[in-house]
């Protein structure tokens, strides 16, 4: 999953090359593609950089909906280049404050179990 971190810093550095322009709908679908294969391949993910960041931006956002990341950061930002960015200033201070694989899934857990109770 390293090699996919390394990936997603350089489609921020140059969106244009990887996704046509700096979009987080764009993002968003290469993201999920990515995932996709992943899975459809069978190729064992050692870390998931995702874990709890939709729990994480909901809580950030004072949001409870089943939108997805994307989206809450979307409907916050004056338009989709600006999501974009700012996704990767909520991503970076995700992994930030969830460092590590348990970290992040526990994080995700608790606001489930919150939510669910």
């Amino acid at each position: 999953m390293e090699k996919f971190y390394d990936l997603l810093q350089k489609i921020k550095e140059t969106p244009g090359l990887y996704l046509g322009e700096a979009s987080i709908v764009l993002l968003e679908a290469f993201i999920v593609g990515y995932s996709f294969c992943e899975h459809n391949n069978n190729i064992t993910v050692k870390d998931d950089w995702f874990a709890g960041f939709n729990e994480y931006i909901a809580k950030k956002y004072k949001i409870n909906t089943t939108h997805n990341w994307a989206r809450i950061i979307r409907f916050h930002s004056g338009s989709d280049s600006e999501a974009f960015y700012e996704f990767y200033k909520e991503f970076y201070e995700y992994l930030k404050k969830y460092p590590t694989q348990n970290d992040r899934i526990n994080f995700m857990n608790k606001e489930i179990e919150k939510r669910c109770s």
